[in-house]
This record gives C-alpha cells, sequence and structure tokens, in this order.
C-alpha cells in the first residue's frame, strides 16, 4: 500500500481526493470514483465545520471504523470485496498506526521520564502516553501495554 505521505493540510488533501475522484471518472471507475466523493464529501464537510487537517482525518479515522464495523456484518462476498476496496482507498490517506511493539518502546521511554513510584501514577501516566500517541495508537493496545508496564514494575 502506498500511503500519500506529501499532505499536510486540509486543502491538499481535498486537491488529493478530487484528484483521484476525476482520474476514476476519466477510467470509468465507478467503485473508485463513488468512494473518492464519498470520502472528498467527509473532508470537505469537517472543512465547513471549521475543521483543520488533523479534524479531516478524524472524520476519516471515524469512517475507517464505520466500514470495518460494515465489513464484519457483511452478508455477501461482494459487500465484503467492497468494504475492502474502501478501507484500501481510505487507509492510504491515514497516518499509519504504530505497532504493540512500537508502542511499548515509546511506554518504556515515558517510564524512564517520569518514574512512576506506586500504581497510583498510572492515571497520570496514561494521560500523558495517551497525549503523545494520539492519532498514532489504538488506545486499547496502548492501555494494554501501560497496564504490563505497571504490572512488571509494580507485581514483581
Amino acid at each position: 500500500m502506498n500511503h500519500v505521505n506529501h499532505i499536510n493540510n486540509i486543502a491538499e488533501l481535498i486537491t488529493e481526493l478530487n484528484d483521484r475522484r476525476i482520474e476514476a471518472l476519466k477510467a470509468r471507475d465507478k467503485p473508485a470514483e463513488t468512494a473518492y466523493s464519498y470520502f472528498l464529501s467527509i473532508v470537505k464537510k469537517a472543512e465547513k465545520d471549521g475543521g483543520q487537517y488533523q479534524e479531516a482525518l478524524n472524520a476519516l479515522k471515524k469512517e475507517e471504523k464505520a466500514l470495518q464495523e460494515l465489513q464484519s456484518f457483511a452478508r455477501t462476498q461482494e459487500e465484503k470485496n467492497h468494504t475492502e476496496f474502501e478501507l484500501y482507498i481510505l487507509s492510504k490517506y491515514l497516518p499509519k498506526m504504530m505497532t504493540e511493539d512500537e508502542i511499548k518502546v515509546q511506554v518504556l521511554h515515558l517510564g524512564q521520564e517520569l518514574h512512576p513510584i506506586s500504581a497510583k501514577d498510572k492515571g497520570k501516566f496514561m494521560k500523558e502516553i495517551m497525549m503523545r500517541l494520539k492519532g498514532k495508537a489504538d488506545g486499547k493496545i496502548v492501555n494494554k501495554c501501560v497496564n504490563d508496564y505497571f504490572n512488571e514494575i509494580f507485581n514483581n
């Protein structure tokens, strides 16, 4: 999958999605044209609502979750393929999420920085790590890594 790394603001994202929509239209690729049009409308709505690039990405992430849920309830192979195709397109425009190993490294670094002295520090620790990893990591995986870290240092 080739991630679109050069996009840094909402205007560039709108231009990129519209360009891909037009390419799909010219190629008579109706599924791609429909997907790009839909994602473009999500981003334009975020912009209209006063949002910036991060808000547009958040709206696209929300759509990704909805598509993943839709895919899990798909009744036919055609429905599964359709949502998989849309998820593939969408994934090009979302930041790559961190792996569990990458999150563990960040948790260890924060542990060295904050030096938690008891299990009571977990709330403050969690707040800080979530702030640092917002939009980069799945919160459930972060929570698991933080729990593992605290269990390791305070239950041994």
